[in-house]
């Protein structure tokens, strides 16, 4: 049984050794520390220390992009996107505030970033929802690289209006994308995880999970269904759960769902023990949880009550552990 905890927003050592004993004390045994470029500009080294304080402890590491390049899913801001030359271009032909995963320079960025990973000493690279940039009116991408891309895929000009083949197009950019970077890391030695987002998500994203599941170097395929404020939350993660565990069986992965541990509203703390209990049932055996002490740090998404909350997550994690 795997359990385990995002953690971010403390760049301190001296405190996070003592967050990484009371995360083990929860019963995790992984922990998801996210590498914005922000954390690569000025905390490189510092997260090397802080990924060698939790392989100290006896936690698993998981390294996360967490916001790079607007590509992937977090509120961390990035910094790249004000070179023009690497964004993404909606229908219009407005250059958006995200990286085009096409672009051969954002390609090389992220091989660096995967160098840096590695550099911490990682274990697993953690593919958080990569995903196109979701325009209000019109639709991305359509700069020179994906244009070219289009082009050579299927012998004609990218059309000026989204139809099936752009679909298709996209999300194929993606999973190209995401072998190019899991091969760079499998040959670095590192394990690679890939959170798809859920099917309802209005970003443009994988709706095929199977293709990530194919992948060569795709150790692990999760999701994150959030939204612990609807009220059929318990149908929707079972729904996920059976969806992950049937395809990471069939092509032989292993399969990560995500608990929601932000923005938890007062009296429904207790749905974060419950969403663990029916994950496990499902067959589940590697949950995680987004993120640390009920993301009491965050005010932006911070729950009600997040000792209560992280609590839950104790007692859920204590449940399936003792199941096992």
């Amino acid at each position: 049984m795997k359990t385990g905890i995002s953690y971010f927003g403390n760049r301190n050592p001296k405190w996070v050794k003592k967050d990484m004993v009371d995360i083990v004390n929860h019963h995790c045994n992984f922990v998801l520390h996210t590498f914005a470029e922000y954390d690569r500009i000025f905390f490189k080294d510092t997260m090397k220390e802080i990924v060698d304080i939790s392989h100290k402890v006896g936690l698993e590491v998981y390294i996360d992009p967490w916001g790079v390049g607007a590509v992937f899913g977090g509120e961390a801001l990035s910094q790249i996107i004000s070179n023009p030359g690497i964004c993404q271009v909606d229908s219009d032909g407005n250059i958006l505030p995200a990286c085009c995963i096409n672009n051969p320079k954002f390609i090389d960025f992220m091989h660096q970033w995967v160098d840096d990973a590695k550099y911490t000493g990682g274990d697993i690279l953690f593919w958080d929802e990569p995903h196109f940039y979701n325009v209000k009116n019109g639709w991305a991408c359509r700069c020179r690289y994906c244009q070219e891309e289009f082009e050579k895929e299927y012998s004609q000009s990218m059309p000026e209006i989204v139809d099936e083949e752009v679909l298709k197009f996209r999300e194929n950019s993606i999973i190209k994308f995401l072998k190019r970077v899991t091969r760079y890391g499998k040959n670095l030695g590192m394990r690679s995880a890939v959170c798809v987002l859920p099917e309802e998500s209005s970003k443009p994203n994988i709706k095929d999970w199977e293709k990530v599941a194919r992948m060569e170097n795709v150790d692990i395929i999760a999701t994150d269904p959030y939204r612990y404020h609807k009220s059929d939350f318990d149908t929707r993660i079972k729904k996920y759960a059976n969806k992950i565990f049937r395809i990471a069986k069939q092509f032989n992965k292993e399969g990560q769902m995500w608990v929601q541990c932000f923005s938890i509203k007062k009296g429904d703390e207790w749905k974060v023990k419950k969403a663990v209990e029916i994950i496990f049932e499902e067959g589940i055996r590697n949950i995680g949880a987004w993120s640390y002490d009920g993301t009491s740090y965050m005010s932006y998404v911070r729950c009600d009550n997040p000792k209560k909350v992280w609590r839950m997550l104790k007692e859920g994690y204590q449940y399936v552990c003792n199941r096992c």
